[in-house]
């Protein structure tokens, strides 16, 4: 083997190396990113499991009802229970066969 062919051989070693280096570098910072973001998305998640539910009360027609955000936009309706609407009052919105009573004022 001449010396230029050796020259050659071991520029191309360094070439590889170098290359192999960064290959290897590439892939910790990749493999420590996605560690770090799994690490960072369950933690998120427990935190969300764990707070209370964010809600507003909104009326319609007179009753109160609470609406709480879900995923993708959609709205979860519940009526409130303890509702200012005097109908709740007046009648009973639980269909009780034991119990017939006629509204007040009859």
């Amino acid at each position: 083997m001449s010396q230029l062919d050796k020259q050659l051989m071991v520029g191309f070693r360094l070439l590889v190396n170098r290359r192999c280096t960064r290959v290897v570098l590439l892939l910790m910072v990749s493999a420590t990113a996605c560690r770090e973001y799994g690490e960072n998305h369950a933690r998120q998640i427990e935190e969300e499991r764990s707070s209370p539910p964010m809600y507003r009360v909104v009326t319609i027609e007179g009753c109160e009802y609470l609406r709480m955000e879900v995923t993708h936009g959609y709205a979860v309706l519940t009526h409130k229970g303890n509702c200012r609407n005097p109908i709740h009052c007046r009648l009973d919105t639980v269909s009780r066969p034991d119990r017939l009573e006629s509204p007040p004022g009859r």
